[in-house]
């Protein structure tokens, strides 16, 4: 299924948001954690979303080859189950690609 350089951009956009979105949640969450059990303090550090600007190109085996190697563990931070992704990497892998 091909898809235009617009909607591609947005996909990408939408996935980096998802990406930031649930990396702040996890650095909140481990930091919280730990800030209760321990006495320690932690700092934010500020981060460069401009490091998400520029994606190289990968083919649909390249994202296939990712889901299918990663590991099914699933965080209740995700908004879909890895397992599911996992399973359905041929329907996500083509729309995750420019190509």
């Amino acid at each position: 299924m091909y898809q235009d350089n617009s909607k591609c951009a947005r996909l990408v956009n939408v996935f980096s948001d998802i990406f930031i979105s649930k990396q702040q949640r996890l650095q909140d969450a481990t930091a919280a954690i730990l800030q209760s059990s321990m006495s320690l303090q932690f700092h934010d550090h500020d981060y460069d979303k401009k490091a998400l600007a520029h994606f190289c190109v990968v083919t649909t085996g390249d994202v296939t080859k990712v889901l299918l190697t990663m590991p099914a563990t699933s965080s209740s931070l995700d908004v879909l189950l890895t397992s599911l992704v996992k399973q359905c990497a041929d329907v996500f892998s083509p729309v995750s690609t420019a190509s």
